[in-house]
């Protein structure tokens, strides 16, 4: 009996040996370049350097290879497979490749498929089942996500250099494809999505001459941090001055315009700058200072919260309802803002349920990612007004921080500032009431005006100075009275309202 238990041993040692001479075959045998990706990603997620995987590694390896799923479905599917391998406690190259990444990219596709066919019977009218070639291109153009449209460039010209050829692999005897040969290029077209944002965060730490803990600590957003750290570097040697510095945090969304994060930052940088320039990797120092000041004030707020309102931990669902209870936060929303949106994009891996730590997290990144948003469209409200040029702009920032410490203009605020250009001016509470209904009037009427028709009827109050605006209540819709509105119902005005109210001070001299 001893010796037929060793002997299957044996047996089931020599088939282990063979399948993995098999594997080593099957995958020697691959492109170069996705022998080097795959090797790429099973080191991102080998942190101790064990040669396997945990499930958090798996789940960093996936993440490395774009498996990492962008809708609440597909993170949860991916969930899912990381739950299945903790099973097998730890996993090697091989399994990582031919089982662990095969089984991801199937249940993406199974999730994806239903949108894929939308978007093929979009281009399929007459519902034969089939696409032209010129109409399977236009459906894969508008698959590309449409919300970053400086990457899409890149990936998108790149892959339809090698369409024709991609097409031809797949395309029927009519020269047409069908539902089957779409998903193929699909595919083609998501991995090359995913190459190109891995090429290009990979240029953007070379370029920097990043140290690998940085550059790793910041994967998936220098590209990004990058292009907004050059847009400024007006210099020419990769160095840019402390306002063009204060101009990339608060753009990029990890700066608040306002308050204690605001100021420690705005003095750091006006000390630092007395002795020289800031580089890239200076920049993202000071990203990580934002970052830690942040996270700390977020996590006092949600202490209490958690103690009190929400024991943990946290469901997905009541996410939402926890965070709009934090005001530091609430902040950080511009009108119509889409939180649970924001908070399923900034749910990178697809969480069901958050401690105090994961909310903290998950709080930073969603209140960064609605800055960003917010900053775009003070930008766009400040060019309506006539403010077009970044230093006038980023003057008006700096003016606004000092002017209001609490992110907000209100009663107090506003006094201030009509007694700062006309002193004889002494306006009472209810007429600075009245003004700022006047002012989120105003800007409900920019914000529904085109650009085209908004620089036609400044050109024309530019030349025919009109009347200063009568004191008058408006009849305004809940569009104007939230954009009037602070937390708890006081009435208080952003930064975009700053600058309306800015205009209407000057045009009332």
């Amino acid at each position: 009996r001893r010796g037929t238990g060793r002997r299957g041993h044996m047996g089931a040692v020599k088939r282990m040996q063979k399948l993995l001479q098999a594997r080593k075959l099957e995958f020697d045998g691959r492109p170069a370049a996705e022998r080097e990706r795959f090797r790429q990603a099973f080191a991102s997620g080998d942190t101790k350097g064990r040669a396997k995987l945990d499930s958090s590694g798996v789940r960093i390896a996936l993440a490395e290879l774009g498996l990492r799923g962008s809708t609440r479905e597909e993170k949860d599917a991916i969930g899912e497979l990381l739950k299945e391998a903790q099973v097998c406690v730890s996993i090697n190259f091989f399994d990582f490749t031919f089982q662990v990444v095969p089984q991801a990219e199937q249940r993406l596709q199974e999730i994806r498929s239903p949108k894929l066919h939308r978007i093929f019977a979009t281009y399929d009218p007459t519902n034969s089942g089939r696409l032209s070639e010129a109409s399977c291109l236009k459906a894969l153009r508008r698959l590309a996500h449409p919300s970053a449209q400086g990457a899409i460039q890149g990936y998108l010209a790149a892959f339809e250099r090698d369409f024709r050829k991609l097409y031809d692999r797949v395309k029927l005897v009519d020269g047409s494809v069908d539902f089957s040969g779409f998903l193929e290029l699909a595919n083609a077209l998501d991995q090359e999505r995913i190459e190109f944002t891995r090429a290009v965060e990979h240029r953007a730490a070379q370029l920097a001459q990043l140290p690998k803990q940085v550059a790793a600590r910041h994967f998936g957003e220098l590209a990004q941090f990058r292009r907004l750290f050059t847009d400024d570097e007006r210099l020419g040697d990769g160095a840019i001055e402390g306002g063009q510095v204060l101009a990339a945090l608060l753009q990029s969304g990890v700066l608040p315009n306002a308050g204690i994060v605001f100021d420690r930052t705005l003095s750091t940088v006006e000390e630092l700058q007395e002795r020289r320039l800031f580089r890239f990797a200076d920049f993202l120092g000071m990203v990580e200072k934002c970052r830690d000041q942040e996270a700390v004030s977020l996590k006092g707020q949600l202490q209490h919260l958690l103690a009190t309102r929400w024991p943990p931990p946290v469901n997905r669902d009541d996410v939402p309802k926890v965070l709009k209870e934090v005001a530091d936060f609430v902040d950080c929303l511009s009108p119509g803002a889409d939180l649970p949106a924001l908070l399923e994009e900034a749910n990178r891996d697809g969480l069901e349920h958050f401690g105090l730590p994961e909310l903290v997290r998950l709080g930073g990144r969603a209140a960064e990612l609605a800055r960003a948003q917010t900053r775009e469209h003070e930008a766009q409200t400040g060019a309506r007004l006539g403010v077009t040029a970044p230093e006038e702009l980023m003057s008006l920032r700096l003016s606004f921080a000092c002017l209001a410490k609490s992110g907000r203009v209100g009663l107090p605020e506003a006094h201030t500032m009509i007694r700062g250009l006309d002193e004889d001016l002494d306006p009472q509470d209810e007429e600075i009431e009245v003004l700022l209904e006047e002012v989120a009037e105003r800007l409900r009427v920019l914000a529904e005006t085109p650009m085209g028709a908004m620089e036609s009827t400044m050109s024309e109050s530019a030349t025919r100075p009109e009347a200063p605006p009568p004191r008058r209540s408006l009849a305004r819709g809940d569009t104007a009275s939230s954009l009037a509105t602070g937390v708890g119902g006081a009435k208080a005005l952003r930064f975009d309202g700053y600058l309306a109210l800015l205009s209407m001070i000057a045009g009332c001299r």
